[in-house]
């Protein structure tokens, strides 16, 4: 495995926070809630190994990543700190507290659930057919970007926003071919996964974040996880899709900032 540090960028000044991206992210996707969250906090974002600007051969399980994170954490002299993930992300959040309960103090996990959904783009074969494809030469990537984003966001937001989506697609569409290897490594981790027997180590507060429009983790999955957990709250986003980090911000930044702000 690489084993060079997570590309990552680090801003603010306080106690560290880390952002975990979902899927389709980069870090850059995090800017209106990193903007909000440095006025008073050490901001922490990375891209995962395999993920568009931390390039190398990705990680075959959650803990392989979980190893990627401290590493950095270990780069940036940070023992403990307070993470928030989405979707993929959230996972290897909740791997970290389940595994290193010493280095999170809180743990904040998004459009997630302790298995697979039965319905998913880790167990879509269209979706993991034009990625394998993309990741030997970068064709169809279009498709991947398509089918997965269907899935993502209300459709309300889709249409507002369609001229935006275009000009992503097509950045997409030209990523490298190590980019979907990536993505074809989250999608081989997902379809297998089953966290349910590792919630009870998780000693953190956490909170759950359920997005009312989630496609890809419906609910009841983010309610169930909650209860899952020892310490653990349900918290719903109304009117978001599963990319509620992109489509509503203000809304996640707001259930963050009241989570973060009581003493733990």
């Amino acid at each position: 495995m690489t084993t060079a540090v997570l590309t990552h960028q680090v801003d603010g000044r306080g106690e560290p926070i880390l952002l975990l991206n979902g899927e389709l992210m980069t870090m850059a996707a995090w800017e209106p809630i990193a903007a909000g969250l440095m006025v008073s906090r050490r901001v922490v974002r990375c891209d995962l190994r395999g993920q568009l600007l931390s390039s190398g051969t990705p990680p075959t399980s959650l803990q392989g990543h979980v190893e990627t994170i401290e590493r950095l954490l270990d780069e940036l002299a940070i023992e403990t700190v307070d993470v928030v993930g989405t979707s993929f992300g959230a996972l290897v959040g909740l791997e970290l507290a389940a595994t290193r309960p010493d280095r999170v103090r809180s743990l904040i996990a998004g459009q997630v659930s302790a298995r697979p959904p039965a319905e998913g783009w880790s167990r879509d074969t269209e979706t993991i057919a034009a990625c394998r494809r993309a990741a030997i030469d970068s064709t169809d990537g279009d498709i991947v970007f398509d089918r997965m984003v269907a899935s993502m966001f209300s459709d309300a937001y889709l249409a507002e926003h369609a001229e935006l989506f275009d000009l992503r697609r097509r950045a997409v569409a030209g990523f490298p071919p190590e980019y979907f290897a990536g993505l074809l490594g989250m999608f081989d981790i997902l379809s297998s996964l089953d966290f349910a027997s590792r919630l009870e180590r998780i000693l953190a507060p956490t909170v759950v974040v359920e997005s009312a429009r989630d496609r890809v983790y419906p609910s009841p999955a983010s309610a169930d996880l909650a209860r899952r957990i020892p310490r653990a709250e349900h918290v719903l986003v109304s009117g978001a899709g599963h990319g509620v980090v992109i489509e509503d911000p203000v809304a996640l930044l707001g259930v963050m900032q009241s989570f973060l702000s009581r003493r733990f």
